[in-house]
């Protein structure tokens, strides 16, 4: 008698603890989705105060979440990626790759993962110049990359 009822214990115990599981999967997920919805809305947030801004500083805007294709060649075979920009937009006739940040990370040219963003953006998109826009600061950097022709020397 005193078996089985442990038995029961151990049961009603692995029940309880499997339905808490599958609560705090529930739990996690329903989070991750609705982290996802804050942040889409941020986004878009950012996106309408970024095309504001640009329009007020003179630019034209082209094409919103423009794509560009780009090719890359390794080892000999061909691969193709789709890149999508934030804007594309004209001033004084010149035409500019936008790229819009508004989260904690990477809103300055100091963040090496925008830099190599806005360098891929500069050689893929067929402009003038690329432009990094800070939504939060409503700041507008133009981004030249200057090219050093010799690559430094290492010591040692």
């Amino acid at each position: 008698m005193e078996q089985s009822r442990f038995q029961l214990v151990l049961w009603c115990a692995l029940f309880a603890f499997l339905c808490l599981e599958l609560l705090l999967v529930g739990v996690r997920r329903a989070w991750r989705s609705y982290q996802g919805r804050v942040h889409a809305k941020a986004g878009l947030a950012a996106e309408r105060r970024a095309e504001s801004l640009l329009r007020k500083r003179g630019y034209r805007i082209e094409a919103v979440h423009a794509e560009s294709p780009w090719r890359v060649r390794v080892n000999g075979e061909l691969r193709e990626f789709r890149l999508r920009a934030d804007f594309l937009a004209w001033k004084d006739g010149a035409r500019f790759v936008v790229e819009v940040k508004s989260g904690e990370r990477g809103r300055t040219v100091a963040s090496a993962e925008t830099r190599r963003q806005l360098l891929e953006y500069a050689l893929a998109f067929d402009v003038d110049g690329v432009l990094l826009l800070d939504a939060r600061e409503r700041s507008l950097e133009r981004i030249e990359f200057v090219a050093l022709h010799a690559p430094l020397a290492r010591a040692g």
